[in-house]
């Protein structure tokens, strides 16, 4: 008589080697429970097992292995309708029959499910039980009959342990690997900007020029406007139009980038134009303020619950009309389905002008993306519950981020993971440009919704 058991411990592997080979292909975000375990971690958990049982429950002596099949589904089941997975176990037969083992080679099975004393296992029995499971238990239909006389003789009875193998492997719900992360960090590799060399702001003084507005019994100018704020800092990066257009005059770009540009930090001083040096003091502060009146006016913005905005298509309008060659083909687009589109603008120079909103929808902004960063940095992971004791291993993780401009006078603008616009998540800074940037305190993302102007 054969001597089963069942086993629904947890079994693993402390070192570290054995999973760092295996994984190169695997995503450092997750596990995919159906990825096939390495025959040699299985063999690994199944001798750590044995090691740890009882003197008692061992065999006499010294076991080894004499074959190693492979159950799982096949090309006939394919044909058939049925898509059982290739490689669900690996059976065990120890030679001189002394026993046999029977693995989970999928990191959603348990790692073992029978380690026997005495016997062999016939590996095709298996498969064909497997397959049976899995039909059986697309079409709902009961399990054969014949296994309820296993209790009759040794032949039936062993038949009937094939079948609760298999339905124990391909029917039962399967384990769950759960992992933690470390992250280490970003180490900088390449990279392309940051374009844009000024931070201007809504407020004061670059607001001088705009309209009056009362509003809960307060009447004051009226911001700039998060999209004349985007569309200008665009424009002074890639000079088009040509010359800064205001409402009496336009202006060599060169002189408005003196005002808060962060290439030549003398020439700032955070939110007041008092503390700016002469001559952008009385001369390019003034400018300036003249030209983002004049793109508001393009931009047809209203003043509305406290805030200055304009709708997207006035947008477009607006940069059409102020150089009607260089964005003769500028249309909005969704950023989900034209990641590349970004890259190839910044590649030529270009930064993106792009609008979010929070989630809701119940506040929105524009601001621009002017340059990315490519990296790597270290991943500690961790994986608890899949095996016992747990496994830890390092990857090495490679990532994109897009260099934001807020539009807030440089709170805020640094590196941020593509589609995370929150922008309390910065991850990295430019040293030059975005030297001495506080970190934004605003808790919101503007990651929805999210469109970009290409040109």
């Amino acid at each position: 008589m054969l001597f089963f058991c069942f086993l629904l411990i947890l079994i693993g592997c402390s070192e570290e080697t054995l999973d760092i080979n295996f994984r190169e292909s695997i995503p450092v975000d997750g596990i995919n429970q159906d990825d096939v375990v390495p025959i040699e971690k299985a063999i690994k958990g199944l001798y750590l097992m044995m090691d740890a049982m009882p003197v008692k429950t061992r065999s006499g002596c010294t076991r080894q292995i004499e074959a190693i099949s492979v159950c799982g589904g096949n090309s006939i089941t394919r044909s058939n309708g049925y898509s059982l997975s290739d490689t669900v176990a690996y059976v065990v037969n120890f030679a001189d029959n002394q026993g046999f083992a029977v693995l989970g080679a999928r990191y959603s099975l348990e790692p073992i499910y029978a380690l026997t004393e005495k016997g062999t296992l016939d590996a095709k029995k298996l498969n064909s039980a497997m397959i049976n499971a899995y039909r059986r238990n697309i079409n709902n239909e009961p399990i054969n009959t014949l296994t309820n006389n296993w209790g009759r003789n040794n032949e039936v009875s062993i038949d009937y342990i094939y079948d609760l193998l298999a339905e124990s492997m391909v029917v039962t719900p399967r384990i769950k690997v759960d992992k933690t992360y470390i992250y280490g960090e970003w180490e900088p590799i390449s990279y392309v900007g940051p374009l844009v060399e000024v931070k201007w702001n809504q407020g004061y003084p670059f607001n001088m020029k705009m309209d009056y507005v009362t509003w809960n019994g307060y009447t004051a100018q009226m911001s700039v406007g998060c999209t004349v704020i985007a569309a200008a800092q665009m424009m002074s990066s890639n000079r088009h139009p040509m010359s800064a257009p205001g409402d009496s005059a336009t202006y060599p770009w060169n002189n408005l980038k003196l005002v808060s540009n962060y290439l030549n930090m003398k020439n700032y001083f955070p939110y007041y134009p008092d503390a700016l040096p002469l001559p952008e003091k009385s001369e390019y502060v003034d400018q300036l303020a003249d030209v983002l009146h004049h793109i508001g006016k393009c931009f047809n913005v209203f003043f509305h619950e406290g805030g200055t905005g304009a709708t997207i298509e006035d947008v477009l309008a607006g940069l059409k009309s102020l150089d009607p060659v260089y964005y003769k083909d500028a249309k909005w687009v969704t950023i989900k389905d034209n990641m590349d589109k970004i890259y190839k603008l910044l590649n030529a120079s270009k930064p993106v002008y792009i609008r979010g909103s929070n989630m809701g929808n119940s506040s929105g902004h524009a601001w621009i993306i002017d340059g990315y960063l490519n990296c790597e940095r270290d991943v500690v992971i961790t994986e608890t519950s899949g095996y016992n004791p747990p496994v830890t291993y390092t990857r090495r993780e490679q990532g994109t981020m897009l260099h934001c401009n807020w539009g807030w006078q440089g709170t805020g603008d640094g590196y941020f993971l593509p589609g995370i616009f929150n922008v309390s998540k910065r991850e990295f800074v430019d040293e030059i440009i975005d030297c001495n940037i506080s970190q934004s305190l605003v808790m919101v993302n503007y990651g929805y919704s999210n469109e970009i102007i290409i040109y």
